[in-house]
Order: structure tokens, then C-alpha cells, then sequence
């Protein structure tokens, strides 16, 4: 089964009620409780851990620019994020960064549900299943932590669209530069070392790992 930003929107502008306000629109289940948010870009829907109930936020990006070295191309991509206490929604900045630190009203745990659970097998592989399909994601391709800031850039390719000359590895790192500007200060700060070293990497490569899911239709 093949899932791309077109696909999900379709699937929940069928399934569920929706409500827009301003660029982002909300889905709601039956019971009032918000299952997914989207925009033009971005679709995010939320996963429960079945072992210990943490909430996981899988967003599907449309068209994004990724680039290591010369080969340059434009996909739509999944990211996943674990949810802690407020909802992080993600944005879209340049094509080519996701930024995750703009908190979300709707936010709290108590107002969103989950559309399905995410279970871990012995063999270290994460399915994130609802009632209609299921993402896997193997042991060697799933990094839990919140995980797209200075720590690298991890992304799922769903959908590989044409190659691109537009992604621009001088913007890049100017991007990621501007962003983390503490990086100049003097005062003696933990990680600060790793965090230039991650900035430099961005001038040849726009992420850390590009992985692939396998998407199964369950009906």
C-alpha cells in the first residue's frame, strides 16, 4: 500500500468531521476528541504505546527537499514524534527544516486520541496499526527521543517525487545557524561542541537518515 500527504488527507477528509480555523484544519472523531490536524503541507495524526499509553504524533510531509551530497530530491516524508505533556505540532520551514517547537493550543493529551496503538515485537520492529492500516517500522530504522532538533534529522521517504536542483546546502546550514544562535555565546555550554558539528554536517546533506516503512492495508 502506498501512503503519501494526498492519500492521508483523503482518508481523513472521508473518515472523519472537520473543522478549519485560519490554515490548519482539525478532525474529530465521534466522540469530540481531535484525531489528526492538517494544513497544506503537513497532515499529523496520533499513535498510543500499547505498553505504557505514550502518545506518538506521525506527521506526513508533502513534497519536502532532502539532499546528501549530489543527490538531491523532493519526497513526501513521515516523522514521528513522542508527545510529552503539550502537543508539539511541526511545521514546514524552506521546503527543507521541520520545526517542532511551536506549542499547539489543542495540545493536552485529555483533547486528542489516538486512531490506533503502537506495538513493539521481540525483534525490535514498531507497528503503528489503526483499524484500516499499518506502518511498519524496523529496529534499525526507529529512534525513540524527540528526535528532530540538534540531535539529527531522521525522516521516513514515502514517496520519492523527481530529483531537484533547488535545495540550496549553503541555506541549509545558513537556516540551521540562525535557529541556534546560542551556539556563539561564550559561556561554557553542554553539547555545544556536537551541536556545531551537526550544523557543519548540513552543508552537504539536509539530513541523518532517510529510512523506509513498510505500509500494509489491514481490510
Amino acid at each position: 500500500m502506498r501512503l503519501n500527504y494526498n492519500k492521508l488527507k483523503a482518508y481523513f477528509e472521508e473518515k472523519y468531521n472537520s473543522c478549519q480555523t485560519g490554515e490548519k484544519k482539525y478532525y474529530y472523531n465521534e466522540s469530540g476528541k481531535i484525531v489528526a490536524t492538517g494544513n497544506n503541507k503537513t497532515i499529523t495524526t496520533f499513535y498510543k504505546e500499547e505498553t505504557n499509553d505514550s502518545f506518538y504524533a506521525v506527521s506526513v510531509i508533502k513534497k519536502m527537499y532532502v539532499g546528501k551530497e549530489d543527490d538531491k530530491k523532493v519526497i513526501d516524508a513521515m516523522y514521528i514524534q513522542p508527545i510529552s505533556g503539550l502537543y508539539k505540532g511541526i511545521e514546514l520551514e524552506n521546503n527543507f527544516a521541520i520545526k517542532t517547537n511551536n506549542y499547539e493550543k489543542l495540545g493536552m493529551q485529555k483533547e486528542i486520541e489516538a486512531i490506533g496503538t503502537i506495538i513493539k515485537e521481540k525483534n525490535g520492529k514498531r507497528i503503528f496499526k489503526n483499524e484500516d492500516f499499518q506502518i511498519e517500522i524496523g529496529k534499525r530504522e526507529y529512534i525513540k527521543r524527540d528526535f528532530f532538533n540538534l540531535d539529527g534529522v531522521y525522516i521516513l521517504n514515502l514517496q520519492t517525487h523527481y530529483k531537484t536542483s533547488k535545495l540550496n546546502y549553503n541555506k541549509v546550514e545558513e537556516y540551521y545557524q540562525t535557529q541556534n544562535k546560542w551556539l556563539n555565546s561564550d559561556t561554557p555550554i553542554p553539547g555545544r561542541e556536537k551541536s556545531r558539528q551537526f550544523i557543519k554536517k548540513r552543508n552537504m546533506q539536509s539530513y541523518d537518515g532517510l529510512m523506509h516503512p513498510v505500509i500494509k492495508r489491514i481490510k
